[in-house]
């Protein structure tokens, strides 16, 4: 068995001559591995411009263009809301889609300014009702519903009746069809109670 000394020399000469056989051995490899992944690169960026992919860029446009118009087709009331000037094609695009823009429907816009129900001293079983309904909005509204709650001597209910528009408006507020801007509508309502002892009464405003 030969010493240390021996043996180092000979193991370094046969790495010496691995080496010097294939010089820039790691270098080459690593330039063919650069070589193989700039090509798969290359292949992948052609990809995605190729013929082949257009139908998918053009599907994906389409998918967000139709996105974007059913955003506007759900939000038009308030879009025409804050850009009055976007009324008119608003309106254009749901005639072709045969609807309309709907009005604003903003409750807390809409007041009651003044209320009154009294018993009809000709037909004791007809109350009179007045009601000024104000819309401070500075845009046009649709009419609300009015909901009419009686209550007895004790503030119980004993009766409740909704009150739709195409009821307690005039000919004229109905043929506008909107609550005009920063306006108030008189409304004046016979109600027949039918033997109801009614002393009191609630009235509320809202939209279905």
């Amino acid at each position: 068995m030969g010493s240390p000394s021996e043996t180092t020399p000979d193991a370094l000469d046969i790495v010496a001559d691995v080496d010097k056989r294939n010089p820039g051995h790691e270098l080459q490899e690593s330039t063919d591995g650069d070589r193989w992944l700039g090509g798969s690169t290359s292949r992948g960026a052609l990809a995605l411009d190729s013929p082949a992919a257009r139908p998918f860029a053009i599907a994906a446009v389409f998918l967000a263009l139709l996105l974007v118009g059913q955003l506007v087709f759900h939000f038009r009331t308030d879009i025409a809301i804050s850009a009055p000037l976007l009324q008119p094609p608003l309106a254009m695009l749901s005639d072709v889609l045969g609807t309309d823009v709907p009005l604003p429907r903003r409750v807390e816009m809409l007041s009651i300014e003044a209320s009154d129900l009294q018993v009809d001293q000709e037909r004791k079983q007809l109350l009179a009702l007045q009601v000024t309904l104000r819309n401070r909005a500075t845009y046009a509204q649709a009419y609300p519903v009015l909901e009419l709650t009686l209550t007895d001597t004790n503030d119980r209910i004993v009766a409740r009746r909704l009150l739709l528009p195409d009821e307690y408006l005039s000919a004229a507020a109905l043929a506008e069809q909107a609550f005009p801007a920063s306006a108030d509508v008189d409304v004046r309502l016979w109600i027949e109670t039918r033997e109801i002892a009614a002393v009191g009464y609630r009235l509320y405003l809202f939209y279905p």
